[in-house]
């Protein structure tokens, strides 16, 4: 708001892992950002699972292949499902929701991996929600995204 406030046209802000572009770059291009790929091994932003092209959107990804903790042989995530009071027992790694405000995606993704993989591409599908998942399997994680996600993916 301030920026627009400010009458600024083009910017890009990222705050606490919520990303904002409007506009476009110097010279005209889209913003570009990435989706990490989950790797414990890597610090954020070193291994890119795919390149977005964004303008005039906000994108937040919620995950739990980071922020977890074992007890037991027994994996927790930082997710809390209110419905049952416990962390989220299911396969979703992490999920990335674009819409107009960051405020929305944020709730979204929250939300999304809160319902697991199946409901949240339901979800996503039914209501023209550009979503992109990553569910984990035994030998690493399949990607899955909505129709409505296709047109951000960066040919880069």
């Amino acid at each position: 708001r301030i920026l627009n406030q400010e009458r600024l046209k083009n910017f890009m802000v990222e705050i606490g892992g919520e990303v904002y572009a409007q506009g476009e770059k110097p010279g005209g291009d889209l913003w570009k950002i990435g989706i990490d790929a989950p790797s414990l091994a890597s610090l954020p932003g070193q291994n890119i699972q795919a390149i977005l092209s964004l303008k005039d959107v906000a994108v937040a990804t919620s995950g739990d292949y980071r922020n977890y903790f074992e007890k037991n042989g027994k994996r927790y995530s930082h997710t809390i499902d209110p419905r049952t009071g416990y962390p989220v027992d299911h396969t979703l790694a992490s999920v990335t929701v674009i819409e107009k405000t960051a405020v929305r995606a944020d709730a979204l993704a929250t939300a999304m991996m809160v319902m697991g993989p199946e409901d949240s591409l339901m979800l996503a599908e039914e209501y023209n929600i550009p979503v992109y998942i990553l569910v984990k399997e035994a030998d690493g994680f399949k990607v899955q995204y909505s129709k409505a996600f296709a047109q951000y993916l960066s040919g880069d």
